[in-house]
C-alpha cells in the first residue's frame, strides 16, 4: 500500500501548506510524470486487468475491428500498441497520458489545485484510472471539455465529448450539459447557432442511444446486476452536488461556470434518483463516474462556501481528512481492493504472464 499513500501524501501535504497556490511549471511536470508512470506502467493492477487482455485477444482473432467496434478510438489505441509489441502496457500508458494531462489541466483551473488533486487520488486516480481504463480516458476528455464549457466554449466542449464517446460510448450522456446554454445568448444569431448545435447534439444522442440502450439493457437495465458499495461511491458525487446546489450562489463564478456546475450537480442527483427506477445498481455506478469532476471542484471551493462558521484552514484540513478516510476504507475494506494490492510496476516486474481467468466475469465484461 506504500505507493498509494506516497502519492496521496505528497498532494495532501502541498494542499495544506499552500492550498491556493497554482501548480508551477515544474510542479505540473512532476505531477504529470509521476502519475503517468504510476498509472500507465502498472503491472497486473486493477480489477479489469484480464478483461482488457481479453479485448486484445479478441482483436487478434478479428472479433473486434475498427469497422465493427462502437469505441473505435480505444480499439485504435489497442491496435497501435499491439503493432508496436507493447500489448496492454502500451494501452495503459497512452491512456494514462491522456487522463493525467486532463487531470492536471482540470485541477489547475480550480481555486485550490492541490486540494482538488488530493481529492482525486483515492477514487478517480486509484480506482477509476487504474481499473476502468477506457472510461478513465473518456472522463479525462470530459474534464477538459467541462473546463472549456465553463468558459462558454460550447463547440470545443462538444468536440471533446465526441472524442470521449469514441473511447467509451456511455459518455455521450455528458452532451446533455449543453442544453442549459441554449437560451443564454442575448443576440438572436448567437441563440440560433446554439439552438442548431443543441438540435444536432440531440439528434446524435437520439440516433445513438437506441443502439446504446440495446447493448446495455440486456446486461444492466433489465437485470438486477449489483455493484457492492454503490451507495458509498454515489455519495462522492451526490453530496458535493447537493452542496453546490444549496451554496453555489455564494461563489464568485461566471455565469457560464455557475450554469455548468449546476448542471453537473443535477446530473449527480439524477444518478441517485435512478437507483429507485433502474434495477441494476451497476449501471448507475458506471454512469455516475461522469459526475466525478463535481467532487474535485466542490472540494476546491468548500472552504469558501461558509457553510459553518469556522477557520478556512480547518475546512481545508477536513477535506484532506475526508480524502484520507476514503482511501483508507477502500484499500483496507473494499470488496475488490485485492485487485490493487500489492501495487506492481513494469519497471520492477518484467515478465507478464497472461491468465485468461484472472478477474474475469463474463456478465460484467463491459465497463
Amino acid at each position: 500500500m506504500i505507493p498509494y499513500w506516497f502519492i496521496f501524501s505528497i498532494a495532501a501535504w502541498r494542499s495544506l501548506v499552500k492550498p491556493r497556490s497554482k501548480f508551477r511549471n515544474y510542479e505540473a511536470v512532476l505531477i504529470w510524470l509521476t502519475l503517468v508512470i504510476f498509472i500507465g506502467l502498472r503491472h497486473e493492477v486493477g480489477g479489469d486487468w484480464a478483461n482488457y487482455q481479453i479485448v486484445q485477444e479478441r482483436i487478434t482473432l478479428g472479433e473486434i475491428t475498427l469497422s465493427n467496434t462502437k469505441e473505435p478510438l480505444f480499439t485504435l489505441v489497442n491496435l497501435i500498441s499491439m503493432g508496436m509489441g507493447f500489448g496492454i502496457y502500451g494501452v495503459n500508458f497512452i491512456s494514462a497520458i491522456i487522463f493525467t494531462t486532463a487531470l492536471v489541466y482540470f485541477c489547475q483551473n480550480t481555486p485550490r489545485p492541490w486540494l482538488a488533486l488530493t481529492t482525486s487520488i483515492p477514487y478517480l486516480v486509484i480506482v477509476v484510472a487504474m481499473g476502468y481504463t477506457r472510461q478513465s480516458v473518456a472522463i479525462g476528455l470530459i474534464m477538459i471539455g467541462l473546463v472549456l464549457l465553463s468558459k462558454g466554449k460550447l463547440l470545443l466542449f462538444t468536440i471533446y465529448s465526441f472524442l470521449a464517446m469514441l473511447f467509451q460510448q456511455t459518455s455521450i450522456l455528458i452532451l446533455t450539459m449543453l442544453f442549459p446554454y441554449v437560451t443564454r445568448s442575448r443576440k438572436a444569431i448567437g441563440r440560433l447557432i446554439k439552438i442548431i448545435l443543441c438540435i444536432f447534439v440531440a439528434f446524435i444522442i437520439y440516433s445513438y442511444s437506441g443502439k446504446l440502450l440495446g447493448d446495455y439493457s440486456s446486461l444492466y437495465l433489465t437485470k438486477s446486476v449489483g455493484a457492492s458499495g454503490v451507495y458509498i461511491r454515489l455519495s462522492l458525487v451526490t453530496i458535493p452536488g447537493a452542496i453546490f446546489l444549496i451554496y453555489g450562489k455564494r461563489l464568485d463564478l461566471s455565469r457560464d461556470g455557475y450554469t455548468l456546475w449546476k448542471s453537473v450537480s443535477i446530473y449527480s442527483l439524477a444518478c441517485f434518483a435512478a437507483l429507485f427506477i433502474i434495477p441494476s445498481t451497476a449501471a448507475i455506478d458506471r454512469l455516475a463516474l461522469y459526475a466525478l469532476p463535481i467532487l474535485l471542484f466542490v472540494s476546491s471551493i468548500l472552504p469558501d462556501l461558509n457553510i459553518i462558521k469556522t477557520n478556512v484552514k480547518i475546512l481545508t484540513y477536513s477535506v484532506v481528512i475526508f480524502a484520507f478516510l476514503v482511501q483508507f476504507v477502500w484499500l483496507n475494506f473494499g470488496t475488490h481492493a485485492w485487485g490493487w494490492i500489492p501495487y506492481n510496476n513494469v519497471i520492477t516486474n518484467i515478465e507478464t504472464d497472461f491468465n485468461p481467468n484472472f478477474f474475469y466475469n463474463e456478465e460484467e465484461f463491459s465497463d
